[in-house]
């Protein structure tokens, strides 16, 4: 039987050219979303607060005309907008990131999906979050996290059950099985694939490895009996040719014995 760890490590078991699943797809969604609503939300309150601030200390300031005071009261707000609205993104993006993360992994490990695996990534999440300003913070953010998703969680199962069917979460499932089970005999017969290369390699490795050795016995068998014995009659005229031709041949197989040794 396949445990919640086997699915959580075959959720990021990706193989080359192979697409990541669909809870992994989903995530880089979430995160880009929520970095755009804190971006844009985080960045109108920025703008009206420069603005007020603006306002309040330039209240005695005397300027050329009123266009001038217009541009400087709309560069301060947009100052303040891509101040706060950066500041808000990536903070709303980082959390949102986080509690898809942990809501994907609750659901494929308890391979359920329902309003406690959203409630447990939120109190996870908003600890997380927190954890940096110290304990109280961190159980605060885990309660505040746990009762923030918590209705939005059953809001979401409610939607679900009246949207679908059992018949069409069954054809879901059935689905993301056979999806599975496709992916599992890919990678199968790719190791088999793979086996069978391995294998003629090798064969055709110790192919060539035994005509080499073969011919390297013959040609040590051949210069073994063309070495000259003690009886053999050495030319004592060195200024020969036949005593020329000789020591040719001698630092000739001299030379092949070297390079075979080595």
């Amino acid at each position: 039987m396949e445990s919640g760890w086997d699915r959580l490590r075959d959720l990021f078991d990706r193989r080359r050219g192979e697409e990541a699943a669909a809870e992994l797809q989903f995530w880089p969604v979430v995160t880009f979303s929520g970095s755009c609503v804190g971006f844009l939300f985080g960045g109108l309150m920025g703008a009206r607060y420069a603005a007020d601030k603006h306002v309040q200390l330039n209240k005695s300031t005397l300027y050329p005309n009123q266009m001038q005071a217009q541009r400087e009261l709309h560069s301060a707000a947009m100052m303040g907008f891509a101040r706060v609205g950066a500041r808000w993104g990536w903070r709303l993006g980082a959390f949102a990131g986080l509690y898809s993360a942990m809501n994907i992994a609750f659901a494929v490990y308890r391979d359920r999906d329902d309003a406690l695996n959203m409630t447990a990534a939120g109190a996870i999440s908003g600890g997380l979050f927190r954890i940096r300003f110290g304990l109280k913070p961190f159980l605060g953010g885990i309660a505040l996290g746990s009762l923030v998703s918590f209705p939005f969680a059953l809001l979401l199962q409610g939607l679900d059950h009246l949207l679908l069917s059992e018949k069409d979460r069954e054809a879901r499932r059935e689905k993301s099985r056979m999806l599975k089970e496709a992916r599992l005999q890919k990678r199968k017969q790719q190791s088999e694939e793979v086996h069978v290369l391995t294998q003629r390699m090798e064969d055709e490795l110790s192919g060539r490895i035994e005509t080499t050795a073969t011919d390297s016995f013959g040609l040590s068998q051949y210069f073994s009996l063309s070495k000259p014995t003690e009886n053999e009659r050495i030319p004592e005229d060195k200024n020969s040719s036949n005593s020329r031709l000789y020591n040719a041949w001698t630092e000739f197989k001299r030379m092949c014995t070297r390079n075979m040794s080595k």
